[in-house]
């Protein structure tokens, strides 16, 4: 017989659907039918699986890694931002409202001798001691107030003369507090001393006054709430009674903000608004001196 004969029509649609299904499957199919056929001994048929389980556990073993890398992160974090404790003026920023003076607040270790009490601030009021609490009002941006929970619009507050109206007239507690401590002192004094030429007072007035500084005091007394302890020592001299010693203090250098005070003083007491100005170009020549000129 012939290698090449001729077919017969049956012969021929039975070999043209073979080859088109033969050819309608694809190479990767083919190659894997091949290797599901082709027989396999033990260690092959181990390998393939490990391959297999590899490539599936692998997005799972980043997944795991990543979050073990996130979590060892927060915990570094977390105990550094514990064990490195916040500054003194972080502190005070999330205590007290904003001012100012916190750009030149700085802090230090006190220990008072309540025993030491300065001539200047006892006795008779005279003109050196009167001169010692002296009221100094500064300023504070206008722009600022909703900062200290104050509104703009909603109330008529006192504000520095144009140009300088983008500020108000203000003074930090601290010379709030120490301008009740002196009215207290002259009110002790106050046969001693006209009292109506200490900010224009009427009697009424003055005692009006001298009752809102016992409430302040009161006040920021039970709002700071200083719970650090104070001992009795006994006394052995001839008064023969208990002295007060209390522990040391973490204090804000009281010179400093004072200094900040003079350099941005607007007026002093008694003053009126005539005096804003003249008080505000004497600041500004002081500060041309000291740059210099030009």
């Amino acid at each position: 017989m012939s290698k090449y004969e001729k077919l017969s029509n049956n012969d021929r649609c039975s070999l043209d659907i073979s080859e088109t299904s033969g050819n309608s499957t694809s190479g990767d199919e083919k190659e894997e039918a091949a290797l599901l056929d082709e027989p396999l001994d033990s260690d092959e048929q181990y390998e393939r699986r490990d391959i297999v389980e590899t490539k599936e556990k692998s997005p799972a073993r980043i997944a795991f890694f990543a979050n073990l890398g996130i979590l060892l992160c927060s915990v570094i974090f977390y105990a550094y931002r514990y064990t490195i404790a916040p500054s003194d003026a972080a502190c005070e920023r999330k205590m007290w409202a904003y001012s100012p003076m916190q750009e030149v607040m700085e802090f230090e270790w006190r220990q008072y001798d309540s025993d030491i009490i300065p001539p200047k601030y006892f006795g008779e009021p005279t003109d050196e001691r009167r001169a010692v609490w002296e009221l100094i009002y500064d300023r504070f941006p206008y722009d600022k107030l909703a900062m200290i929970n104050k509104s703009a619009e909603a109330f008529d507050w006192w504000r520095l003369p144009a140009p300088n109206d983008d500020q108000v007239i203000a003074f930090p507690e601290m010379t709030h507090q120490m301008h009740c401590v002196a009215f207290l002192w002259l009110f002790e004094y106050r046969e001693y001393w006209d009292y109506q030429t200490f900010m224009n007072s009427t009697e009424f007035i003055f005692e009006l006054h001298v009752n809102h500084c016992y409430l302040t005091l009161l006040t920021m007394i039970k709002c700071q709430a200083d719970v650090t302890p104070v001992l009795f020592q006994k006394d052995h001299s001839e008064m023969g009674t208990w002295k007060t010693r209390d522990a040391p203090h973490r204090c804000k250098k009281f010179d400093q903000l004072a200094e900040w005070e003079r350099e941005h003083k607007v007026c002093r007491s008694n003053c009126v608004e005539e005096d804003f100005a003249s008080e505000m170009t004497s600041h500004v020549h002081a500060k041309a001196g000291e740059n210099g000129p030009g």
